[in-house]
């Protein structure tokens, strides 16, 4: 389907493969833009469908080689400001006109308070903006944690981010971590479903709760090796549901924390078998937001990136003799 950015519009002229016989344009809209139904009819009451040279009916059939446009919500605002001078450049790991996908660092918030945070990782992608001549909405499709590195998924205007966030709900994107933890899981692989809620006693804590959110997270152990005397897995986890700390607290559940997390972990911010042993210690928790797939809502293909290990996360499982299991170009220089 041949979409593209014009002005502040989106326009698309679907070919015969992109239309449903006899489809209307309101179901086409939802089906083929993953638009929310709410979304399609305001556009279409406030005239902002535009079918060849006229204002487009919901009930009108769509026909191939007939241009559509989806005028306004693609010129806007960062929303937030830009980072300040100074601050590092954004690791694209993948752009076009629609989409945005980069690498996030430990220790930087995805988003903060203005008057209290002036470098997040918006305010870098508002800065991107800036440098590139562009107005486009700072508008993250998920999160990290600020001690969480990896990929972030960017939509560059309203309908890419609302066709983002449908295949998101639709578990149509595959989220996979790289997880660094004490001991070893038992069973070695296996699926973590358990209700995650917030821990009254601890601000900022989450815990395993029957009355919490529901929460599903697929592990696999990649491999286990020792240091100290204390052994250490690599996980490969994949979200099936994303709430806030669910690896950590799933992990933790089984007796698995992370290594370097302060909040669930053993020690702080190591168990002291592993302190002292040469070897960098973390920037935040052991978790790495390692790849992202989910096929493109415009162009059709699959699109799989994937981030770098920060180096120091590289040079524990090198330590561990773990470090070939997951690639040979995956760690920072």
């Amino acid at each position: 389907m041949d979409v593209r950015i014009e002005g502040d519009s989106l326009f698309v002229n679907p070919g015969s493969r992109d239309v449903l016989p006899g489809e209307m344009l309101v179901d086409w809209l939802q089906r083929a833009f993953y638009l929310p139904t709410g979304f399609v009819r305001y556009l279409l009451q406030n005239q902002r469908v535009v079918v060849g040279h006229r204002i487009g009916e919901g009930r009108e059939q769509v026909r191939p080689g007939r241009g559509i446009r989806l005028t306004g919500d693609v010129v806007v605002q960062p929303g937030v400001p830009a980072a300040p001078a100074g601050a590092p450049e954004i690791i694209s790991l993948f752009e076009d006109e629609h989409l945005l996908v980069v690498d996030k660092p430990n220790g930087l918030l995805i988003h903060g308070e203005p008057e209290r945070e002036s470098d997040t990782l918006d305010a870098r992608v508002a800065a991107h903006y800036e440098s590139q001549g562009i107005l486009r909405r700072v508008l993250h499709v998920h999160r990290l944690d600020k001690d969480t590195s990896g990929v972030v998924l960017y939509a560059k205007h309203a309908y890419s981010g609302r066709a983002l966030d449908a295949l998101v709900r639709q578990k149509q994107v595959a989220r996979t971590y790289l997880a660094l933890v004490y001991g070893r899981p038992y069973p070695a692989e296996g699926t973590l479903d358990a209700a995650i809620g917030r821990d009254r006693h601890v601000a900022g804590r989450y815990r395993i709760h029957r009355g919490g959110l529901a929460a599903r997270t697929h592990y696999i152990t990649l491999g286990t090796g020792r240091l100290a005397g204390q052994s250490c897995s690599l996980l490969k986890c994949q979200l099936e549901t994303g709430r806030t700390h669910q690896i950590r607290v799933h992990l933790a559940s089984i007796g698995c924390s992370l290594l370097g997390d302060p909040l669930y972990g053993v020690g702080q911010p190591f168990d002291t078998k592993l302190d002292s042993i040469g070897l960098p210690q973390w920037e935040g928790q052991a978790l790495h937001a390692w790849r992202l797939a989910f096929v493109h809502p415009y162009a059709g293909r699959t699109l799989e990136v994937v981030s770098r290990l920060p180096w120091f996360f590289a040079q524990w499982l090198s330590a561990l003799k773990l470090l070939d299991l997951v690639g040979e170009d995956t760690s920072e220089v």
